[in-house]
């Protein structure tokens, strides 16, 4: 047995990205290894659940979510919640949390916004900082320093504020990706995380290629900003 304070980890999960699910199931697995017979004599663990509409959740509750107790579904906006308010961690206890451990995925979790608020409480926490979980997010702006260093990396497209719903944009686009790149590509949102969103294109014949990316990019209209890497 190890003698001496425990170190309490504030586990932060949730969020509301579209990688939601994702982080809670990255949660589990966390806490699960610091309640393992190894690390349960040398630390404790305070959960903070954050739900899809970006509300705060009581450590009790999100233990339950993580114990598989309470379905994190079932946490709905909470009536409490003023939007008038300017502290949205109130009623959130956090003071005695040694370690910051995010598990948000996606965005407000992987882009340093997270890193950010944490560096106000003056605590260590597990991951980038601020700047390299920013530049990491975005797919466009890493890529582009990839290059300036002259590191080696596959052949990339990137299209931002396209109009995809129009059919010479559209076409405009297919042409580029027809001349510029090789089959398979990989189509993915610049700024969100690469669990979700994103679509593989395997062809060999143009025809195919061409009817393929026409419904890919339909799919896409509502993100502005698109990489794609061959």
């Amino acid at each position: 047995m190890i003698v001496g304070k425990k170190k309490c980890i504030g586990l932060i999960f949730g969020g509301n990205s579209n990688e939601h699910e994702v982080s809670i199931s990255s949660a589990k697995t966390v806490y699960q290894a610091f309640n393992s017979e190894i690390n349960k004599d040398r630390f404790t663990v305070k959960a903070f659940y954050i739900n899809k509409y970006g509300d705060w959740i009581d450590s009790y509750i999100s233990e339950k979510i993580l114990i598989g107790e309470i379905e994190n579904n079932t946490t709905k906006k909470q009536e409490i919640f003023n939007q008038e308010k300017i502290n949205f961690l109130d009623g959130i206890e956090f003071q005695n949390v040694d370690v910051w451990f995010p598990l948000l995925h996606g965005f407000n979790g992987e882009d340093g916004s997270i890193h950010g608020l944490l560096r106000f409480t003056k605590k260590p926490l597990v991951g980038c900082g601020i700047i390299g979980s920013a530049l990491g997010m975005d797919k466009i702006l890493m890529k582009t320093i990839f290059s300036n260093l002259k590191l080696p990396q596959v052949n990339y497209l990137v299209f931002q504020n396209e109009d995809l719903s129009d059919k010479k944009v559209k076409n405009k686009i297919i042409n580029e990706i027809l001349k510029k790149l090789n089959f398979p590509v990989f189509v993915k949102p610049s700024n969100s995380g690469s669990s979700l969103s994103h679509h593989l294109l395997i062809s060999t014949c143009t025809c195919l290629e061409i009817h393929l990316l026409e419904e890919l990019l339909l799919k896409l209209v509502p993100l502005i900003q698109l990489i794609l890497v061959s």
